[in-house]
C-alpha cells in the first residue's frame, strides 16, 4: 500500500544581499526580519542551503533525506530517475529594493562542461511592482562580441537590452542564455532549475561589503549569451480572469508553471509528479485524497507529494502551481 505522505512546508532559508528590503517580511508576516533581505529560499537542494521540513512527524527532515526515504512516492519516478535525490529545482521570492546586476545564465550543455550539474533556465512571476518599476529582458536586437566586449566595459550593456515596465501578474521566461536583469521595486516569485551559477556582466559600478568592486564574469557571459537571439523578452500573455481554473505560464523540459485563482472551491487531478503551490495572495485550505489538510497563505509555499491523486483548494487566494511533466 502506498505510503500516505502529507504535504510538506520547509522553513524558509532567508538571503541578505546588497539590493535587498523588507517586502518579503510583509508578505510572509513576519514581524522582523534582519536588513536587506532580498531572497527567501522556499526550497532548495543547494549544497549548504537545503531545505529543511518546518513541522509536523518529519519536522527536521532534509529535503535531500525526504527523497531518500520516499522515492518516487514523493518526487514522481520520472524526477526520481533523472535526479536522484538533488530535487531539480529551486523556489524564490525574490525583493528587489535595488537593482540586481545585468546578468545571464549557462544552458546545461554549457554547465555540464564546466562540471556543473545542470544550467539555469528560470521564469518570474511579478507579485507587486512599485509605480516605474522595470526589468530587463532579452537583447533589444542581435549584437556581436565586439559590441558586447565594449558594452561590458564602459557599462553601457544596458542599453542592448529589453525594459519592460511591471505590474503584478506580469510573466516573463528566462531561457539560459539570455541577458536579463530584474529593476528596483519588484517583488518576484521565481522558479528556476537548482543552481546559483550566474554571470554578471554589470553590477551598476557597486562594491561590497568591504568597499570592494564586485566580481564580474565577463568571459563566462560572453560564451554563455546566445547573441543572435533577440525580442523574445516580452511578457507572457494569458488570460487574468479565469478563476478556479489551471491557467499555463511557462512550460518546458525543466518546469511547468500554472496559476490558479481560487474563488471559493477548486479541485484537480495532480500529475504524476511533486507539485508545489507557493501563494502570492490570500489564503486556502488546502484537503488531498488521504484527507490531510493544509492552510496556505500569502508568502507561504506547501510541496505535495507525488503519489497524492487529488487536492481540493477551498478560500480566496492567488497561486503558482509547479510540477515537471
Amino acid at each position: 500500500m502506498a505510503a500516505k505522505l502529507k504535504p510538506y512546508k520547509f522553513t524558509p532559508i532567508l538571503k541578505s544581499v546588497l539590493w535587498g528590503g523588507n517586502k518579503i517580511a510583509a508578505i510572509k508576516g513576519i514581524e522582523a526580519l534582519p536588513d536587506n533581505i532580498g531572497e527567501s529560499w522556499e526550497i532548495s537542494s543547494i549544497e549548504g542551503d537545503v531545505s529543511v521540513v518546518a513541522e509536523g512527524d518529519e519536522a527536521g527532515t532534509t529535503l535531500e533525506e525526504l527523497i531518500a526515504k520516499h522515492g518516487a512516492a514523493l518526487v514522481g519516478e520520472k524526477v526520481l530517475a533523472k535526479h536522484g535525490t538533488r530535487f531539480p529545482l529551486l523556489l524564490k521570492f525574490i525583493d528587489a529594493a535595488r537593482d540586481l546586476s545585468v546578468q545571464v545564465h549557462p544552458t546545461d550543455e554549457m554547465a555540464r562542461r564546466l562540471g556543473e550539474p545542470n544550467g539555469k533556465n528560470e521564469m518570474w512571476y511579478v507579485i507587486a511592482a512599485d509605480e516605474g518599476a522595470t526589468i530587463m529582458n532579452g537583447l533589444k536586437r542581435p549584437i556581436d562580441e565586439e559590441e558586447f566586449n565594449r558594452s561590458a566595459t564602459d557599462g553601457t550593456i544596458a542599453e542592448f537590452t529589453a525594459q519592460f515596465d511591471t505590474h503584478a501578474g506580469d510573466v516573463f521566461s528566462l531561457p539560459a542564455g539570455q541577458i536579463h536583469s530584474i529593476g528596483a521595486g519588484n517583488l518576484i516569485a521565481e522558479v528556476q532549475q537548482a543552481s546559483v551559477t550566474t554571470y554578471r556582466i554589470y553590477d551598476w559600478n557597486r562594491t561590497d561589503a568591504n568597499g570592494n568592486p564586485r566580481q564580474l564574469h565577463t568571459d563566462l557571459a560572453r560564451e554563455a549569451i546566445d547573441f543572435t537571439r533577440a525580442g523574445n523578452g516580452n511578457p507572457i500573455d494569458y488570460d487574468r480572469t479565469v478563476l478556479n481554473e489551471m491557467v499555463e505560464l511557462v512550460r518546458n523540459e525543466h518546469f511547468t508553471v500554472n496559476r490558479v485563482v481560487v474563488d471559493g472551491n477548486y479541485g484537480m487531478t495532480l500529475p504524476q509528479s511533486f507539485v508545489i503551490f507557493m501563494c502570492m495572495s490570500g489564503e486556502v485550505s488546502l484537503t488531498d485524497n488521504w484527507g490531510n489538510i493544509v492552510q496556505v497563505r500569502q508568502g507561504e509555499t506547501v510541496l505535495i507529494p507525488a503519489n497524492t491523486r487529488q487536492a481540493s483548494l477551498h478560500g480566496d487566494a492567488t497561486l503558482l502551481a509547479v510540477w515537471i511533466d
